[in-house]
């Protein structure tokens, strides 16, 4: 349990959130933009708070407050929209840094 009210739990890779017992939204274990979505929509409608989320799943506060700020700024089309990040950015040191300045 998050809270009293809202509760989670996982199956065949499948998070699923419990509200009052009933079930309220399922994404992917891995699907963390889906989880970033719904835990500051959960944030959002007053269902658990910010210290809530970092608690139970170990995420730092930094990271909950920024996943709200976007939540709140763009709703969901922040997180599965044109505008959500996909990928990763990686950044290129050492020999590969001059390998690729020498091109």
């Amino acid at each position: 349990m998050i809270n009293e009210r809202l509760g989670v739990y996982e199956r065949d890779g499948l998070v699923q959130y419990i509200l009052n017992g009933l079930p309220v939204y399922c994404h992917g274990k891995n699907d963390y933009h889906a989880f970033r979505f719904i835990t500051s929509n959960f944030i959002h409608q007053g269902l658990c708070r910010k210290v809530d989320i970092e608690r139970f799943f170990g995420v730092s506060g930094s990271s909950v407050q920024s996943s709200y700020k976007k939540f709140v700024e763009k709703g969901e089309a922040g997180f599965f929209g044109s505008d959500a990040r996909h990928g990763k950015a990686h950044k290129i040191i050492g020999t590969e840094k001059k390998r690729y300045n020498q091109n």
